[in-house]
């Protein structure tokens, strides 16, 4: 009886911890969503503000020039809402080492297992912009492991400095017949993600067979923006 109260305690903490560490990676999610709203929203909002100025100083605009910019605003308050679902007020650098023990430890909770492969020095390598990105891909595929692979499984991610210094991050898990009830209600989304990746000059691709789940983002150095 002594042996199962003393089990019984030890899960008892261990699911306390688990918690306490799902909460600390949901606040620096939150924080690096912040950061993502400031750098991306509000630059798509600055340049439809430009584009509307000149074209109030024209005498006529264009129906095609008009629809262009109405087509920008709704574009971008497409990409508003799953940013803000989980924005924070609070901002920083943000640390792709600190991103990957945090997913880790948020998969753990579903007994999801997350082989991980990151590149020494990481982070002293990379850009501002190439951070944001990486940890974003990271988040993004995070979060859809933990919704997606059965309890129980492994998952693999491999975030890699090439040669001429831009970040790849691959991901790879299994794939449960139906989703878990996880209470999360979505993340950024992988259409939101391909398209902030896009425009910074990088590449996402994404794709499934009968079992397994593949996601491979490429994040150049220059974080040059499309346009």
């Amino acid at each position: 009886a002594e042996h199962n109260r003393k089990q019984a305690e030890q899960a008892r903490l261990e699911a306390e911890q688990a918690r306490r560490e799902a909460r600390q990676a949901s606040s620096l999610i939150r924080k690096q969503l912040a950061v993502q709203l400031h750098d991306t929203i509000a630059k798509d909002l600055a340049h439809i503000a430009i584009k509307a100025q000149e074209l109030s100083q024209q005498a006529a605009p264009t129906p095609d020039e008009l629809t262009a910019l109405a087509n920008q605003a709704i574009a971008t308050s497409k990409r508003i809402k799953p940013t803000i679902l989980q924005l924070d007020t609070e901002s920083g650098r943000t640390n792709i080492t600190e991103t990957v023990s945090l997913v880790t430890k948020m998969l753990s909770t579903r007994n999801i297992t997350l082989q991980n492969d990151v590149s020494e020095n990481l982070d002293e390598q990379t850009t501002r912009q190439q951070a944001l990105l990486t940890c974003l891909v990271i988040r993004e595929a995070a979060t859809n492991i933990l919704k997606y692979a059965p309890t129980d499984t492994t998952a693999s991610l491999e975030v890699a400095r090439e040669p001429d210094g831009a970040i790849t991050i691959t991901t790879s898990n299994p794939i449960s017949d139906t989703p878990a009830n996880t209470g999360i209600t979505g993340g950024f989304g992988l259409a939101n993600l391909e398209h902030q990746i896009t425009l910074h000059g990088g590449e996402l691709e994404y794709s499934r067979n009968a079992t397994r789940w593949i996601l491979w983002a490429l994040i150049p150095t220059d974080g040059r923006t499309q346009t």
